[in-house]
């Protein structure tokens, strides 16, 4: 990058002359008062800028430009162009130490091209005295920004070696809201007579600026929010499958922004990407962990396996985002240049661009995260050019920009973090081994004979190898006693029976922790998807606790049922003054009784209140509901199977106050609480009552 040469020089030299030029005359202006009032309003544009459908910010800071070149002249405009860049400044760096931040060079670099942008559309405004006034606007706004647009390629070309026209046309099209603005706002402006009446017209077009500017953050606010959603997903599938790829996706994303401007990609495109770039694995989340803890090289079957996840990530995609190529994108991210990747052996640029991008980003993660010379980094990633990866998009990528990277994701903490989790690792593979358990063999004649110091239940396994000799019979059984477990293999040989006995107690109580961290990890996922709106229950003790007192219930056998479970719950909404409608609470409790006709054989419908809050618990006898159902019934609108929430899931979510789900093998509860208004409660007496009820029910 050659950011000092006769280019850039020279639009330094043209900015600090034009600036002395400016403080030596700008005293001859007339009109000091209208001069401060347009250069507040550009100061108040400049600290609040528009979003652009292309995912750059707009601060409309032109519109005053043109203003002071129309009613005043170049030198006024210098000095605008001066603050215009000094209060970006003041908004990237404290205050306190501006000066000692700013780059100089940069500073009066941007001045001089924006001095000349306003010295050529004088030129343009004086040469175009005798049109209408609107087309004199049209024409001025468009030198103004095509002047700038092309000065600014020059500082690419110079700077980076991109070429002056490259994505020009695309460049231009972003102009139309500005120039829209421009012709909107402007003649209003430039219309008043005096002081007053400016001030007005200020004020008139700020408040129209600010409702832009407010919608305009929001559709920030939102994108970030659907991008910081997709980390903490990833985050917690890459956690779950192995501590040692925590972060890749995250990284990768902020990869993947950082590279998109060097490789002049789209920009109304590249928050797409970015959110592809961190759910670009999403799909290894389906794939068993020893594929990724394994030490050394993977079988044939395992690496068949490790492929896959492409396919299973693009199907992913696909139910996300069923509408555009994003599937794609993430199929296609494991092909390589010289057509040796998978899954399809895709060749040159028949891979589309979004995946040679991706591949790129995937390969800088990898390298950085094991190389910590920038250098190193540069020459591995070279090496792999016109082979893994696309020569044309490596070359555009320094050293220095490498570096830029580097900085801007913190690979250092990365690098830590995923030292310190590998000891964890060796550690819980260390603690794994403990799980096993003890084995024996034992034999049997006329009675047991028992060698080891293990304590077994001596009596059972007598009586099963009694079994086995007589009726001559090999078989396993398992033997379960109050706190232990075992497993006994008995094979008769002769007059004797050899038994083998595994204590498997040590194992399923791993197993059981296992089931419960896992449990909890989709207990995080759902209350990040939800916003904490929807709980995950990890024990059905805690959805109990959580019940208030008991008023009624009723079962729950068929479709029948459903218009009965309504009625049933109406009768008691009357004692209770609940913030939603009667109608949303109805139709919350019909989408879940469906539900529960639709994938269970029986169940009940109970009520009960706590704290102001009414709830509602349905339960049914079901087989329960996958855990990687939830997720998607969650994330995915209109998303239903035959053994998910189904599509009604997302009505009782948003009617009701919290949705609680307790899901095994033995069946489903759904608790669904609605908010009462403040000191309302029903008769104490009859609660009282059916509290007992209660009690004798859950015990």
């Amino acid at each position: 990058m050659k950011e000092k040469n006769w280019y850039t020089w020279s639009l330094f030299i043209i900015g600090s002359s034009s600036t002395l030029y400016m403080f030596f005359h700008i005293l001859n202006v007339n009109q000091w008062i209208e001069l401060l009032i347009i250069l507040l309003f550009l100061i108040f544009l400049d600290i609040f800028p528009i979003k652009l459908p292309s995912g750059d910010f707009y601060n409309a800071g032109t519109i005053c430009f043109l203003y002071i070149l129309f009613e005043f002249d170049w030198t006024a405009g210098v000095l605008a162009f001066f603050l215009s860049t000094l209060t970006y400044n003041l908004t990237v760096f404290p205050f306190q130490q501006i000066f000692q931040s700013i780059y100089w060079f940069r500073f009066f670099v941007t001045v001089g091209m924006y001095s000349t942008c306003g010295f050529v559309t004088e030129l343009m405004i004086g040469a175009t005295e005798r049109l209408p006034f609107i087309l004199r606007i049209f024409l001025a706004i468009c030198t103004f920004e095509f002047t700038n647009q092309l000065l600014y390629s020059g500082i690419l070309r110079t700077a980076l070696g991109v070429p002056i026209f490259h994505n020009f046309k695309a460049k231009l099209q972003e102009y139309v809201i500005p120039i829209l603005g421009a012709i909107v706002v402007l003649p209003k402006l430039l219309s008043p007579q005096n002081v007053q009446e400016l001030a007005i017209e200020v004020l008139y077009a700020s408040f129209f600026l600010a409702i832009i500017i407010f919608f305009s953050k929001k559709y920030i606010e939102q994108t970030f929010l659907r991008q910081d959603m997709s980390r903490e997903i990833v985050r917690l599938l890459e956690s779950r499958i192995a501590s040692r790829i925590t972060g890749h996706g995250t990284r990768v994303g902020a990869i993947c922004e950082a590279l998109l401007e060097t490789f002049e990609y789209p920009k109304h495109r590249r928050s797409d990407l970015v959110q592809i770039a961190i759910m670009h694995d999403i799909g290894k989340s389906f794939l068993p962990s020893y594929v990724f803890e394994k030490r050394g090289a993977l079988t044939l079957s395992e690496e068949k396996e490790y492929k896959s996840h492409c396919q299973k990530g693009a199907d992913i995609i696909k139910a996300i985002y069923p509408k555009g190529p994003f599937a794609d994108w993430v199929l296609h991210h494991h092909e390589r240049w010289d057509g040796k990747g998978f899954p399809q052996g895709l060749k040159g640029e028949s891979i589309p661009l979004e995946s040679r991008i991706l591949a790129i980003c995937n390969q800088l993660d990898h390298l950085m995260m094991r190389h910590q010379n920038d250098a190193t980094v540069y020459q591995l990633l070279q090496e792999l050019a016109g082979t893994a990866l696309d020569p044309h998009l490596v070359q555009k990528i320094d050293v220095d920009l490498i570096a830029e990277i580097r900085a801007a994701v913190g690979f250092k903490d990365y690098v830590a973090k995923q030292e310190e989790s590998t000891a964890l690792e060796i550690d819980r593979n260390v603690e794994e081994k403990q799980h096993i358990g003890e084995s024996v063999l034992l034999r049997y004649t006329d009675r047991l004979i028992n060698d080891t110091n293990l304590q077994l239940p001596e009596e059972k396994i007598s009586e099963l190898a009694r079994f086995s000799k007589e009726s001559a019979q090999k078989f396993h059984e398992f033997i379960e006693l109050t706190d232990k477990t075992y497993e006994a293999y008995f094979s008769p040989y002769d007059k004797e029976v050899f038994i083998f006995v595994h204590d498997l107690t040590p194992m399923l109580e791993f197993k059981k922790k296992t089931m419960l961290q896992i449990l909890q990890s989709y207990q995080d996922v759902i209350r990040t998807l939800s916003n904490n709106k929807i709980h995950l229950y990890v024990q059905e003790q805690e959805l109990f606790d959580d019940l208030g007192d008991y008023i009624a219930s009723m079962p729950i056998n068929n479709v029948n049922d459903v218009p009965r479970s309504r009625a049933f719950v109406s009768q008691y909404l009357s004692n209770y003054h609940i913030v939603k409608s009667k109608m949303q609470v109805l139709l919350a409790v019909s989408e879940a009784t469906t539900n529960l006709v639709k994938h269970a054989t029986e169940g009940e419908i109970s009520v009960f209140f706590k704290n102001n809050l009414f709830q509602v618990l349905i339960t049914d006898k079901g087989s329960g509901i996958p855990l990687h159902e939830l997720p998607k019934t969650i994330l995915v609108s209109g998303y239903s199977s035959k053994r998910s929430l189904g599509k009604g899931f997302s009505l009782m979510s948003t009617f009701s106050e919290r949705v609680a789900v307790y899901t095994s093998s033995e069946g489903t509860k759904i608790l669904l609480e609605f908010a009462c208004q403040p000191n309302v409660k029903n008769n104490d007496s009859e609660q009282e009552n059916n509290h007992n009820v209660f009690n004798t029910l859950t015990s």
